[in-house]
């Protein structure tokens, strides 16, 4: 006749939880441990339920995030993640690995590699339902602005915040109100050059997904719709032919800010949003001077602290459909901030020579740059 079963937990001091069933019958056979299952061991990006469309990874390892939005919504359908595109670390490869999904957490493994790359979820048609962005670098710093807030001291995207570091400082492009990067590139697309060359030339799309390559699509009653974007984060919609100055067809102004709050398109990373007009401070063209090498500016402040903002350009959304110009020496940079301005949106901008100012107002089907104000 079989006994009773006695239990016995090991300690959860060794991060492992093993419980041991001793049973013996009347031939005294014993059926073994039971082996739990293994202990999640990867870093939870979501950890402090905080979520966003847009997470920092510093180092090599191993990670997970919970698929919500920003709101903490579930992002609903979901049948599988992968890399939709990244830039390319030594050896010509995507930074990160091993991509997987299940129950709502997304894994994967990073190389190391400063970068950017955009992991897709897809439904049962392998389409694209939501994306995220994962930028590689270094924890970006805090820059406080005279009379002002304190931004991130380097654009959305960037892996530096050194004039020294060129290229690196230009970070990613974003059309207003969309929460999906653009790669921008070191130089200008010329006449000549496609659009999206730079793009193509410094970034891999999935081999997998090569229908989601970047491409640029003109505005109509189609394409120009809040669901639309989401579901196509590579299609860069100009503006339509209808006169509307923006990737939709028809506008709408609370993309990035819906009554003071952050929204589901938001493309900072938790704790921040993108700024508003009042996050700059006294910033303009008395304290804003170029660089020694005429590809960018710096803000000073009154007790002499310094950021840099280089000349990356723009992604243009009127006729040119997308291509990347402005870019380095003589060139211009916008930083977008959250609200709209008429049928265009507000926005810092600087260029060569003397001019920079908070109170800009700029095309919203352009794709600028981002840079995140602190908001906890």
């Amino acid at each position: 006749m079989r006994t009773k079963c006695v239990r016995a937990a090991w300690s959860f001091a060794l991060c492992l939880s093993v419980a041991l069933t001793a049973c013996d019958d009347e031939n005294n056979e014993n059926d073994g441990p039971v082996v739990p299952p293994p202990v999640d061991e990867s870093i939870d990006l979501t950890a402090s339920e905080a979520y966003a469309n847009c997470f920092i990874v510093t180092e090599a390892d191993e990670y997970r995030f919970a698929t919500r939005k920003v709101d903490g919504s579930d992002v609903e359908g979901i049948v599988s993640v992968d890399w939709l595109w990244s830039t390319k670390n030594a050896a010509g490869n995507p930074l990160v690995s091993e991509v997987s999904y299940k129950d709502g957490i997304v894994h994967f493994t990073s190389d190391g590699t400063e970068g950017n790359t955009v992991l897709a979820a897809f439904d049962a048609k392998g389409e694209v339902i939501w994306s995220w962005h994962l930028w590689m670098t270094d924890q970006p710093e805090l820059f406080a602005y005279d009379e002002g807030g304190e931004l991130m001291d380097r654009n959305l995207g960037a892996t530096s915040a050194l004039e020294a570091d060129g290229a690196a400082s230009f970070g990613l492009l974003y059309q207003w109100g969309r929460k999906d990067p653009f790669y921008g590139g070191e130089k200008n697309e010329d006449s000549g050059d496609g659009v999206f060359l730079r793009a193509r030339e410094s970034t891999i799309v999935n081999p997998a997904h090569a229908s989601l390559a970047w491409i640029a699509v003109q505005c109509d009653e189609q394409v120009g719709t809040v669901a639309y974007a989401p579901a196509h984060p590579t299609t860069f919609l100009f503006n339509s032919p209808n006169g509307n100055k923006a990737w939709l067809f028809t506008g709408e102004d609370a993309l990035w800010d819906n009554a003071g709050k952050k929204t589901n398109y938001d493309p900072c990373p938790a704790g921040y949003r993108v700024p508003d007009q009042a996050a700059w401070g006294n910033i303009s063209s008395y304290n804003v001077d170029d660089g020694p090498n005429s590809d960018g500016k710096y803000y000073t402040t009154d007790s002499g602290a310094k950021t840099w903002f280089p000349l990356c350009g723009h992604r243009w959304g009127d006729k040119d459909a997308g291509k990347l110009g402005y870019v380095g020496a003589y060139g211009t940079m916008g930083c977008w901030q959250r609200t709209a301005e008429g049928s265009n949106a507000a926005m810092f901008y600087t260029m060569y020579g003397t001019y920079a100012t908070a109170k800009y107002a700029f095309n919203r089907a352009s794709a600028s740059s981002v840079r995140c104000q602190k908001t906890n």
